[in-house]
C-alpha cells in the first residue's frame, strides 16, 4: 500500500540516522585515525582473536546493518576517502542481498590509512570532473551520508561557496556522522546547508 512506503524507506539506520531517500551514497572516512579503538565496544567485544575493536570496525558493522535495511527499491553507492577518494561503482547499485554483500566486502578491504580529505569524497560521490563540473543528466544520487572522525584536510571554509554553486542544481541533501570530538565544523556545515541531519558519536 502507498502509505506503507515511508516506513519501508526508513528501516535502514546508520549511527541513528535514517535517510528517507532511495538514492544514497555513503561516504566513509578511511584515514589512519579510523584505527583508533572504539571504546564503547571494548566492554563487550574486542574483535576476533582479542583484536581491539576500532572505529573502522564499528563503521563496518553499522554499514552492514544499514545495507540490510534498505528497501527493495533502494539504490546505493559507497565512497571512501583518505589521501584520495575511491568510489565503489560508477553508478548506484540496487539494494539486493548480493550487491549489499559485494559493497560490504569492498568496504572491508578499504582499511584505515592516510589523511582526511573529505572534500574529495564529496566530489567523487557527485561524479565531479577535474573542472568542477557535474553531469546532471548522469547524477543519480540525491542524498549523501558522510562519516568522518576528525579535522579535515580542507577545513570547513569551502562548504558555503561549494553549496552556493552546486546545491541548487543538484538538490543534494547531506547527513553527517562525526565519530569523536575532533571535528572542524565541516559535517555540521554540510548538513545545515542542505537540510540534512548531523550526529556526533562519542568513543
Amino acid at each position: 500500500l502507498p502509505e506503507e512506503a515511508p516506513s519501508d524507506r526508513t528501516k535502514a539506520a546508520f549511527f541513528g540516522l535514517r535517510p528517507t531517500s532511495d538514492r544514497v551514497a555513503i561516504i566513509l572516512d578511511r584515514s589512519g585515525s579510523m584505527s583508533v579503538p572504539f571504546v564503547p565496544k571494548l566492554t563487550s567485544n574486542t574483535g576476533k582473536k582479542g583484536r581491539t575493536w576500532t572505529r573502522h570496525d564499528e563503521v563496518l558493522g553499522q554499514l552492514k546493518s544499514y545495507l540490510s535495511g534498505l528497501s527493495p527499491q533502494g539504490r546505493f553507492n559507497l565512497v571512501v576517502f583518505g589521501d584520495q577518494a575511491r568510489r565503489w561503482r560508477s553508478k548506484l547499485q540496487p539494494a539486493s542481498d548480493s550487491q549489499a554483500r559485494a559493497g560490504q566486502t569492498w568496504a572491508q578491504h578499504q582499511g584505515p590509512k592516510g589523511g582526511t580529505h573529505l572534500r574529495l569524497g564529496i566530489q567523487a560521490a557527485l561524479g565531479m570532473d577535474r573542472n568542477g563540473d557535474i553531469d546532471l543528466d548522469a547524477l543519480e544520487v540525491d542524498t549523501l551520508v558522510v562519516l568522518c572522525d576528525g579535522k579535515t584536510a580542507s577545513g570547513a571554509d569551502w562548504v558555503t561557496p561549494f553549496l552556493r554553486r552546486y546545491r541548487a542544481q543538484t538538490g543534494i541533501v547531506v547527513h553527517g556522522v562525526q565519530i569523536g570530538a575532533a571535528g572542524d565544523g565541516t559535517l555540521e556545515a554540510l548538513a545545515e546547508g542542505t537540510g540534512g541531519e548531523f550526529v556526533r558519536v562519542e568513543d
